[in-house]
């Protein structure tokens, strides 16, 4: 059995450092980063998938007359997760942010707007209804975390059943545009960072973390793409 030391897991960053030892002599460092802002991110996508997974559970049972109750408390519980993941990797990101620049007790007040402070300031973001998303983000995750128990009349669920209000609010196509703004947001700061406004510490940062950022917008998009267009996808299998 060797005794090598493993490999750092994906997406760790590590940076080699020298630190200056009792009596004068030079020891080797290192520094290393876990972006916990990314493992939100797949979070966010592994429960979009489920929630998509549990949606076509659900509508292949309601085909043939059995009880889909059970399929579409999955994909309640699945787009819950992906929603305050979505805003997990967002808080955590700006966070960290405002850490690469220096000024970690930037990240103050309300998180969707500390959020959209620090990363449109930080990496010239101009979107006018970039804080009204984020806003609609935080209060959904926060509906989720804090809501306690909710009760009503029935309401209408895309597969075209009735179901508790709740059910109803939490489905594939929310968890799709939660991540879709989690996703859009990283994607512009990482453009963002190439541009003259943005100093070049906080931008070498971002850029370390640009590979584990890319290699995963293919699939996230794939699975936004799928969610967005389950109506349609579904209408057409039915004819």
């Amino acid at each position: 059995m060797s005794d090598a030391p493993a490999p750092p897991p994906r997406d760790v960053v590590i940076r080699a450092e020298t630190a200056r030892a009792e009596g004068g002599a030079c020891a080797a460092t290192v520094t290393i980063s876990t972006p916990f802002w990314l493992y939100w991110l797949d979070i966010a996508r592994a429960q979009l998938e489920e929630a998509l997974r549990c949606r076509e559970e659900a509508a292949r049972v309601q085909a043939v007359g059995g009880q889909y109750g059970e399929a579409l408390t999955g994909e309640t519980r699945a787009a819950m997760v992906a929603a305050v993941a979505s805003a997990a990797c967002i808080e955590s990101f700006a966070k960290t942010v405002a850490t690469w620049a220096g000024d970690d007790s930037a990240f103050r007040g309300p998180a969707a707007r500390a959020a959209f402070e620090i990363l449109a300031r930080s990496f010239a973001i101009e979107q006018a209804a970039l804080e009204e998303r984020l806003r609609r983000l935080f209060d959904d995750r926060n509906s989720a975390i804090h809501g306690g128990e909710t009760s009503g009349e029935s309401a209408p669920h895309p597969p075209g059943v009735a179901t508790g209000p709740g059910n109803a609010f939490f489905t594939v196509e929310r968890a799709a545009g939660a991540i879709r703004l989690a996703v859009e947001l990283l994607e512009g700061c990482v453009a963002g960072a190439e541009g003259d406004d943005v100093s070049s510490r906080l931008a070498g940062r971002l850029r370390a973390h640009a590979p584990g950022i890319g290699g995963r917008v293919a699939e996230i998009w794939e699975a936004v793409r799928r969610a967005e267009t389950w109506r349609t996808r579904r209408g057409a299998s039915e004819c």
